[in-house]
């Protein structure tokens, strides 16, 4: 009988027994993160000894971002106000932080962290953060990008540690610009998105979530993040991929940014772009833009907007070896440098210091004409993009520190260990140490006269001479000093208004306080010459009730900021409003005087009127006194009620055009005063019925026709450009019906 058959034998499937899983404090990841640690440590050793008490840069930004965290923590949780406007500075009127570099995100981490490290302390454990988490956020990327933990970890301490603008950042307190570890981050989930990974809902949300963070964090890197998800859809779109895959990819970022806008463009970024479309004094010159831009040279040399000339070159080597890799992403980091690179060097072209001519024509860069671009109108710096350029470098410097590990694994034994810490040492190693020893740690000193203030709970002012000065200890110092005494300051340190050119601000426009804001500068002197197109305010009888009007509890003198005259004329205007009140506190550092409460105001002390902005100085010739309206503004005349009931009130006074017939456009409080207006070049008396609000309002006149050259006429030495005048102007008590709104 015949055997069957067997069929061949079949190879047996076995399964492969799966990589045993490491615990996770022995993870590449952890090993990365306690190394960045060590190295954070080492950089900012210096603060541990005095963590609650001094702050990186405090004297440059550092206290302004001290004030910062706190002013987020009292909105928040105190106040239960908006934290992107406050009236605690700039009082009473208030500034809108929309544009401060207020650093909201850094606030909300310190208010687990104040109650524990104090205002100080707090503020400089979120810059402690920004700087581990920075280089942890920069492993993640490169470590997802190449899948080689020792590259990757070399790249991020290139970005971390090898990098200028960084060191500057920590070194001058400023912790909306030290805080880039959102960048790297969202870069990660932006490539996961693109690429369709897995737990794709969870990747866009967490992009989505990233855009917040970055919009909390400085609008600046938001603008980069940004600017890198559109090169990216760029690049996309330019690969080799299907277009149904690459639709379905840029849909996926498209989605991402919507779910974002869906929250931010109501609540932040749209109220943003109306503040700065509505606030030329924030747009910037093209000098001051220039000023900030880096230089050509500044990417050659040692200390510049590079990493260095090692990094320098592993970046070029990435580029040169990967770029005809598939699966890498050099080609993308090319395009990043090249056009953050390009950007940062401002709007013509720097050799050093020098604009760059040919022809005796300079070289004109495309920052000119991006700057104009809806929105970018507020930007200053533009060296500031140059942080993209260094991500770039970074990135491609870890593939080519990967191909380097790869050729060092087929020739030697040796660990590359040693290589990565060789290399990583030499980049690192000197700019780390030189920075740890070199950035200004300064002390927040208080007075204890501020202490005794923070036990008194009511809400009340307090007025600081000088109020914006830079002087002895300087505007962010005395500004930080409100986050111990937690009362509202007329003075103010925002990070866009340092020139002080802030249309809205009280202390400039205001009666007596303007006095008090010029003081020492000789103009406050000339403010209320002896005659004039208004009585002149006579500050023994209305001082006292505006300081009591305005809740003003304390004037403090900061001895340090004053000099000789500044301090003479401080003292004889307190004493003109203040009589002969002696101080209640002195110390080396200031002196308070305490506001007594007022007294009951009468029907005609608590209506006056003063000359308001707008206006030439007062002229007179036989016994007649007049102003001049200034062409290039609105010339205005402030209203006082200083009571708390609005009041009726007739002001008189009468106007004459110069040289020509003109019309005469009348506002109160900004709103059109019905009826016309026509001027002469004869007197004409003018009565306006008004209903005063409680505080000062405002009434202000301008033409539409335009003003006429005083030297067109024969004068000689006044290059004046006139339009009309006002003489004589009275205001008194009325009980007639109004024709004012």
């Amino acid at each position: 009988m015949a055997q069957p058959r067997l069929a061949p034998a079949q190879p047996v499937a076995v399964e492969a027994s799966p990589a045993p899983k490491l615990p996770w404090y022995r993870s590449h990841y952890c090993r990365a993160g306690l190394a960045f640690a060590v190295l954070t440590l080492l950089f900012s050793w210096r603060i541990w000894g005095s963590l609650t008490l001094a702050t990186p840069g405090g004297d440059i930004d550092g206290f302004e971002n001290v004030w910062n965290d706190w002013w987020v923590r009292q909105a928040l949780l105190e106040r239960h106000t908006n934290p992107l406007f406050t009236s605690y500075i700039y009082y009473p009127t208030g500034v809108s932080l929309r544009l401060h570099a207020l650093q909201m995100l850094n606030g909300l981490l310190t208010i687990g962290l104040a109650p524990l490290f104090g205002p100080v302390g707090s503020t400089n454990l979120t810059f402690v953060w920004a700087i581990w988490s920075t280089a942890f956020s920069s492993y993640l990327l490169f470590y997802y990008l190449t899948q080689k933990p020792l590259a990757a970890w070399a790249g991020a301490a290139f970005f971390g540690f090898c990098n200028f603008q960084q060191y500057e950042f920590w070194g001058a307190g400023q912790g909306n610009l030290v805080s880039l570890e959102w960048l790297p981050l969202y870069a990660l989930f932006m490539f996961k998105v693109g690429r369709g990974e897995r737990h794709t809902r969870l990747n866009i949300a967490l992009a989505s979530g990233l855009l917040l963070f970055l919009t909390l964090t400085d609008l600046q890197y938001l603008l980069f993040a940004i600017l890198l998800t559109g090169l990216y859809g760029l690049y996309l779109l330019a690969g080799s991929a299907g277009w149904p895959e690459k639709g379905r990819a840029i849909g996926r970022l498209a989605l991402s940014g919507a779910i974002y806008g869906l929250v931010a463009l109501p609540l932040l970024l749209i109220p943003a772009i109306v503040e700065i479309s509505q606030s030329p004094w924030l747009w910037p010159s093209q000098d001051q833009s220039q000023f900030k831009a880096s230089s050509l040279t500044d990417y050659l040399g040692w200390e510049g907007r590079n990493l260095g000339y090692i990094p320098l070159a592993l970046g070029l080597l990435g580029v040169i070896v990967g770029w005809r890799k598939t699966g890498t992403t050099v080609r993308f980091w090319l395009v990043v440098a090249s056009f953050f690179g390009m950007l940062s060097l401002g709007p013509t072209l720097l050799i050093g210091a020098t604009p760059l001519k040919l022809m005796g024509y300079t070289l004109p860069l495309p920052y000119a004409w991006f700057s104009q671009l809806p929105g970018m109108r507020v930007g200053r710096n533009p060296s500031l993009y140059g942080v993209m350029w260094m991500l770039a470098i970074a990135a491609s410097g870890t593939y080519g520190l990967g191909w380097l590990l790869a050729k060092w694994a087929n020739r030697t034994r040796r660990s590359p260990v040693l290589l990565v810490g060789a290399i990583t040492t030499l980049a690192v190693g000197p700019l780390l140490v030189g920075a740890a020893l070199s950035y200004p740690l300064d002390r927040l000193e208080v007075s204890p006269f501020y202490e005794q203030l923070a036990q008194d709970k009511t809400d009340y002012a307090i007025l600081e001479l000088p109020s914006f000065t830079e002087r002895g200890r300087g505007e962010d110092v005395y500004q930080a000093y409100q986050v111990v005494h937690n009362k509202g300051r007329f003075g103010g340190r925002l990070s866009r208004d340092h020139k002080l050119d802030n249309p809205n601000n009280f202390l400039k426009t205001n009666t007596l306080f303007r006095d008090f804001f010029l003081l020492g500068e000789g103009n406050a002197r000339n403010l209320h010459p002896a005659k004039d197109v208004l009585p002149s305010p006579d500050f023994k009888q209305i001082g006292l009730p505006l300081l009591n009007f305005y809740n003003v509890r304390y004037i403090v003198l900061y001895k340090a900021a004053m000099t000789k005259e500044t301090g003479q004329v401080a003292l004889s205007l307190v004493a003109q409003v203040l009589g002969q009140v002696r101080p209640v506190y002195e110390d080396q550092q200031l002196i308070a005087y305490r506001v007594p409460d007022g007294p009951n105001l009468s029907q005609n002390s608590s209506l006056f009127a003063d000359v308001g902005e707008g206006w030439y100085g007062a002229e007179s010739r036989n016994g007649e006194t007049w102003r001049w309206a200034n062409q290039a503004a609105k010339a205005e005349i402030y209203l006082y009620n200083l009571t708390s009931q609005a009041k009726n009130v007739r002001l008189d006074l009468t106007s004459y055009s110069f040289k020509t017939e003109r019309e005469l456009v009348v506002k109160f409080n900004d709103q059109l005063l019905p009826g016309s207006y026509h001027l002469l070049e004869t007197y004409q008396p003018f009565t306006f019925e008004l209903k005063l609000a409680p505080g000062r309002n405002v009434i202000s006149f301008s033409s539409p026709q335009p003003g006429r050259s005083v030297l067109d006429y024969g004068f000689k030495n006044d290059s004046r450009v006139l339009s009309f005048a006002i003489l004589g102007a009275q205001l008194s008590p009325a009980s007639l019906s109004l024709l004012s709104p």
